[in-house]
């Protein structure tokens, strides 16, 4: 699990871990929230690479608009190159696109136009000169057994 970044460096409130720890909050922490960046990305590591078909992900609890609405425009990759680093872009197959915006809590099945096999699952938004913020508070990875 990495990120690109992490909000004001509070990895006990913002962390990607949360992205993936099965519980929702709803609260203002608890998710994984990046700092304001260009294309800002979150990235799981498999064991062993795995055929993706899709992700779920549940966006952030929030009553402001500008918030919830955060989550679009954004990119599913899968493949054999990890992100190391702030302001890099997946070169990894594209799996899906989520064009959005989402809604508060909501959670949005994102189906892999071709499924893709890779140790590397990324989600990057697709904004390339417009800082952002990144807020997920759930991802869930749908994978071919």
């Amino acid at each position: 699990m990495a990120a690109s970044t992490i909000y004001q460096r509070i990895e006990k409130d913002f962390g990607p871990q949360f992205a993936i720890n099965g519980k929702l909050s709803e609260g203002l922490a608890r998710f994984y929230h990046s700092s304001k960046e260009i294309q800002p990305w979150i990235q799981l590591t498999f064991t062993s690479p795995f055929t993706v078909t899709g992700v779920a992900i549940t966006n952030r609890a929030s009553t402001k608009k500008d918030s919830y609405e955060r989550l679009r425009n954004l990119e599913v990759r899968v493949g054999s190159q990890p992100l190391t680093r702030e302001g890099e872009v997946s070169k990894n197959p594209l799996c899906a696109i989520f064009k959005g915006p989402s809604k508060s809590m909501a959670k949005e099945l994102i189906p892999c136009k071709t499924p893709r096999k890779g140790k590397y699952l990324v989600v990057q938004f697709q904004d390339e000169q417009k800082t952002r913020y990144m807020n997920i508070n759930e991802i869930e990875v749908y994978v071919f057994c």
